[in-house]
């Protein structure tokens, strides 16, 4: 493929007209921030038999996917003024638009067109990857579209820490985060289920919680930890979530424990 910023591929004709050049732009940002890299897509123009009537220029954007190699997931036609101008001869309203210099005309659409469940199909594919040694399967999705945002362990139930634990998951609900709650089985195979539906991150409640208020945060991801206490729980969360603050940064770095 020929590599041209949006402004060169306008300046040399390629692109028709700069609202196509943007919107082509912009797709591409769409799907780096659905996982793609740059490097896994492009744009292909139809030949003039693959336009359909009212199109004067279509691009489909193409990603690569590992299944089915490049792999169309929109399409965007420049459609020139043939919608408005033939709404104004089937219905004898006027469309036109004045100009600042008196002169007037007809405006032009520019029509990006996405299929939703190819979308979807993106991001799982970008997301998702298998660790063979701990046979575990983890999804990665970006913090901004996981389908919870924490989930909340109590590390036993018993000793009052699972009351501690419900206190946790209200506090964070009240304060509107996406939470999960979940209390059966091991630690180590709540974390592995949270990691298979892609949820960032991990509030484990334990007695230091219960004692001191101190809990324990686990990346998905790098399956680090951090502590802090539960005062601060919910400013670290909202600060991560908007992108303001790296896992890291969240609380004091403990011991990974292996799960």
């Amino acid at each position: 493929p020929k590599m041209l910023s949006i402004m060169e591929a306008v300046e040399q004709g390629l692109i028709l007209t700069e609202w196509q050049g943007y919107f082509m732009g912009l797709s591409q940002k769409f799907m780096e921030a659905l996982g793609v890299p740059e490097e896994n897509q492009r744009f292909r123009a139809h030949l003039p038999e693959e336009r359909a009537h009212y199109s004067a220029q279509t691009f489909d954007h193409e990603v690569k996917l590992d299944t089915w190699g490049w792999t169309e997931i929109s399409g965007c036609a420049y459609r020139t003024d043939f919608d408005l101008r033939n709404h104004q001869q089937a219905s004898g309203q006027n469309m036109e638009v004045l100009r600042e210099d008196g002169t007037r005309y007809i405006p032009h659409v520019v029509e990006p067109s996405y299929g939703l469940d190819r979308l979807v199909y993106i991001v799982m594919e970008n997301s998702y990857e298998r660790k063979e040694a701990e046979k575990r399967n983890i999804f990665h999705f970006a913090r901004t579209l996981a389908p919870y945002q924490v989930a909340v362990f109590p590390l036993v139930s018993k000793d009052g820490i699972e009351e501690k634990a419900d206190e946790v998951r209200d506090l964070l609900q009240k304060k509107g985060f996406w939470v999960i709650y979940d209390t059966g089985g091991s630690i180590g195979r709540r974390y592995a289920r949270v990691d298979e539906i892609g949820i960032p991150l991990a509030v484990a409640v334990d007695y230091s919680t219960k004692d001191e208020n101190i809990l324990t945060i686990r990346d998905r991801d790098s399956w680090e930890q951090v502590s802090l206490n539960l005062a601060e729980l919910p400013a670290a969360l909202e600060a991560y979530f908007k992108g303001e603050k790296e896992f890291n940064e969240l609380g004091e770095k403990v011991v990974r424990e292996e799960a």
